[in-house]
């Protein structure tokens, strides 16, 4: 599918929300949530009053940076993929066409140092706060070569990992072992998911 965006959502006395204003993918959660958070924006200048040419052009610099924030955190998902049963998924973990604050972003990750700076400058991945990334990342097995591991800094020196690891196994302990959760499930009598099916 072709995607993008308009360089300029709101012109004049037209304001492009949804479809109208692009697409990145597919899945309707990136465009509802340019739905919700354009509208908000729009919402709030009005409440101001200002409807000028400068109050159009922060609009505008805002929602196009949250659209290629949230480019870069869809792309992240392509590129670090582990698939390689087809040529596409092979295709999207060599592309290299990658946006220079992704780039960054990524190249800060994999030398291990903090990525929150980055994202808190709002010099990368607008749109999705530093857990969502973390979760991403790590989530997908994205993790610095141990050579190009680093010493920590003092700061993170003072955290123990043995300590955070025990935290971590105490904690599961709280919860039964999901696959042993969801065998425990009682089937229901073939009628009864019948009549719940037509109520």
């Amino acid at each position: 599918m072709r995607v993008g965006r308009v360089s300029r959502h709101w012109n004049r006395n037209c304001v492009a929300i949804g479809l109208a204003q692009g697409s990145i993918e597919p899945l309707d959660a990136t465009a509802l949530l340019f739905v919700q958070r354009t509208a908000t924006l729009l919402v709030e200048a009005l409440e101001k009053g200002d409807l000028g040419d400068a109050a159009q052009a922060t609009f505008n610099t805002t929602v196009n940076a949250q659209f290629e924030g949230t480019r870069d955190y869809i792309v992240t998902h392509y590129k670090a993929n582990s698939r390689s049963d087809t040529d596409y998924w092979r295709a999207n973990a060599a592309n290299s066409h990658l946006s220079e604050p992704l780039t960054r972003l990524l190249k800060t990750w994999l030398s291990s140092w903090s990525i929150i700076p980055e994202l808190k400058n709002h010099r990368s991945g607008q749109g999705y706060p530093i857990m969502s990334w973390y979760c991403l990342l790590a989530g997908m097995g994205l993790f610095p070569q141990p050579q190009e591991l680093r010493p920590p800094t003092p700061a993170e020196a003072q955290h123990s990992l043995t300590a955070i690891d025990n935290l971590l196994d105490r904690c599961a302990q709280n919860y039964p072992d999901q696959r042993a959760l969801l065998q425990a499930i009682p089937l229901k009598p073939k009628e009864e998911s019948l009549q719940l099916y037509l109520w």
